[in-house]
Formats: structure tokens, C-alpha cells, sequence
């Protein structure tokens, strides 16, 4: 029973970590103006579902940026149902 606890925390947490890396090559990315590959890169790392309303709306910004309103408005509807406030 302990070994399937440890082994299910280190899972959780090896996820975290890749997302928390993902969506800092996103902003890394966006950074540099490689709007499409940011957005492609927040996608990769919103799809394992620990994104932050932040994140989302740094997403819908990338893909905004990059030409692409229709990616652009889905980011930004989540962001809000995520609790983004202006």
C-alpha cells in the first residue's frame, strides 16, 4: 500500500513538474515573439489540465498574436470560467 501511494505521488508530481516547464518554454517562447510555437507549447501544457486562469489567458495572447482568433477565444473563454478578473 505504501510503495502505491509513493508511486502515485511521484507521478503526480513528475506531471507538475513537466507542466510547470512546459508553460515556461511557452512564456519563454512568447518572450522571443515565436507566437505560434508559444501557443503550441501552452496547448501541450493546458491539455494535462493544471493550467491557471493566467496560463490560459497567456495562451489566448500567443495565439492572438500569431493569427489565430479562433484558438485565441477558446484560451480566453477558459481563462474566465477559470476565474480570471480584470
Amino acid at each position: 500500500m505504501k510503495k502505491t501511494l509513493l508511486t502515485a505521488l511521484l507521478v503526480v508530481s513528475m506531471t507538475a513538474a513537466v507542466s510547470a516547464q512546459s508553460i515556461g518554454e511557452a512564456s519563454a517562447m512568447y518572450n522571443t515573439k515565436d507566437y505560434k510555437a508559444s501557443g503550441e507549447m501552452y496547448d501541450k501544457a493546458l491539455a494535462q489540465g493544471k493550467g491557471t486562469s493566467t496560463d490560459y489567458y497567456n495562451a489566448a495572447c500567443s495565439w492572438a498574436l500569431a493569427g489565430d482568433k479562433k484558438k485565441a477565444l477558446a484560451h480566453l473563454q477558459q481563462a474566465v470560467a477559470k476565474g480570471l478578473q480584470t
